[in-house]
């Protein structure tokens, strides 16, 4: 054979074998990089289980697969006080796996990644084509484009709020919208709602960058609308909070109501007229506690006109004592002393083997020259509830309530006996009621 035409030869076998070459798998210092972002997105608690593991994808010509788990713990009955719960979980602990089942149940939440050679020609369009993740994990999760980097699409099937924080983290390009991301997580039902409220602080994160998005989604009636309108009060910029204002008037009543929620749980001076509004909507009719604190929170001085109609007829009995310390604060009369309120604490912190305990705490409280704030200490105690024995506090608020001169406190319990028996607290006032009727020797 001629030596040229052997060096022609030559060259084309070495195109060929070159064309032939398949792509490098991702090397060692990007599997590190996912890896310490999968664990900074996940609180440190995955390890990588498998990968990169070459697998075929259709139209792909080559892909690489890795696998991460988490294992965590819970104990099978959960005590209700959580340090108990917590020396039971570390006792369970140490013992063998095979004895540590009987006490707990073992969870393994798994995610998957996929990387593509970014010069594939489908290297984008494969999300519709891969397989959902075999491997069992506790929250919802889906399928979605990371984007790219260093050569490589990523994709995963993984819970929305982890991967749009791995997407964050590996600065990816070209990939899934996050913030439609979040949008969408807020409608999903899983346990605890642990993606939808996982994902709300992401979209406040997002900030300005969300709001247009939330603005699209509110006007199409998305079936989160009220959840997106709410997280406006938590968002900094001065736009999202005047969305939050003007959605307060919108004719669709969801968005209203959530507009409404949001700027009661954030009050500022700049809703202040809403405020006063609604507490005089609501007065007499219907609890307004919350706005209440929201007058409170802005100095409202046009709520004081309004304050009788709720000290005459509250729902329940922090309603009324909400609206006899906003009352106080707005006449410009001092507030409930700090030593009275201190005495109220130590007497609510008391439980049922703590009978008798109480004496000099009420004798602190009865000694106070402020007798309307001794009455609603009183009638705080006498109605105080929780799921402990609570008989030692409420017997000191009847106590409080029966020394009171000319019958103050039986006058107090019997004039907001009627309005509170509309949400349900008539047997507990009656009981009141006879308490302080009865002689004590």
């Amino acid at each position: 054979m001629p030596l040229r035409l052997l060096s022609f030869c030559s060259v084309l076998l070495s195109l060929h074998c070159a064309s032939a070459a398949e792509p490098a798998p991702p090397s060692k210092e990007l599997l590190d990089k996912l890896t310490a972002a999968v664990n900074k997105c996940t609180a440190g608690h995955m390890e990588l289980l498998s990968g990169p593991t070459a697998v075929s994808l259709p139209g792909a010509p080559a892909a690489w697969t890795v696998l991460f788990r988490d294992t965590s713990w819970h104990l099978k009955d959960e005590p209700q006080s959580a340090d108990v719960g917590a020396e039971l979980a570390r006792e369970a602990m140490r013992l063998p796996e095979e004895e540590r089942l009987k006490k707990m149940d073992r969870f393994d939440d798994h995610i998957q990644f996929w990387l593509v050679p970014a010069d594939a020609p489908t290297a984008a369009a494969l999300k519709d084509k891969l397989p959902f993740t075999e491997q069992p994990n506790q929250w919802h999760r889906e399928i979605v484009c990371l984007g790219e980097r260093q050569g490589f699409t990523f994709y995963a099937c993984a819970p929305i709020y982890n991967w749009i924080r791995i997407q964050t983290e590996l600065t990816l390009k070209n990939g899934d919208d996050p913030i439609q991301g979040a949008i969408r997580a807020l409608g999903v039902e899983d346990k605890g709602r642990c993606t939808a409220n996982s994902c709300g602080p992401i979209l406040v994160e997002a900030g300005m960058a969300a709001l247009p998005a939330i603005k699209t989604a509110v006007a199409d009636k998305h079936p989160q609308r009220a959840q997106l309108v709410g997280l406006l009060c938590y968002f900094k910029a001065d736009a999202a909070r005047s969305q939050l204002l003007a959605y307060a008037s919108s004719a669709d009543e969801t968005v209203a109501e959530a507009a409404r929620r949001g700027l009661l749980w954030v009050p500022k001076k700049d809703a202040e007229k809403l405020y006063v509004q609604w507490l005089d909507e609501g007065a007499g009719k219907k609890n307004v506690r919350k706005e209440l604190r929201a007058c409170g929170a802005v100095d409202a001085k046009d709520a004081a006109p309004i304050l009788p109609r709720v000290l005459a007829a509250p729902t329940d009995v922090h309603e009324y004592r909400s609206a006899l310390e906003l009352s106080r604060k707005l006449a410009g009369k001092p507030p409930i002393g700090a030593a009275l309120l201190e005495a109220e604490q130590r007497i609510c912190g008391l439980r049922g083997h703590d009978q008798g305990k109480p004496s000099d705490a009420v004798a602190e409280i009865l000694r106070s020259d402020d007798k309307e704030a001794v009455a609603a200490i009183g009638l705080s105690l006498a109605l105080f509830s929780t799921k402990a024995d609570c008989r030692p506090v409420n017997e000191a608020g009847v106590s409080i309530l029966r020394a009171l001169p000319d019958g103050a406190g039986l006058k107090l319990v019997r004039r907001l006996r009627s309005s509170m028996a509309r949400d349900g607290h008539d047997d507990e006032l009656a009981r009141l009621e006879d308490a302080l009727k009865t002689v004590v020797p």
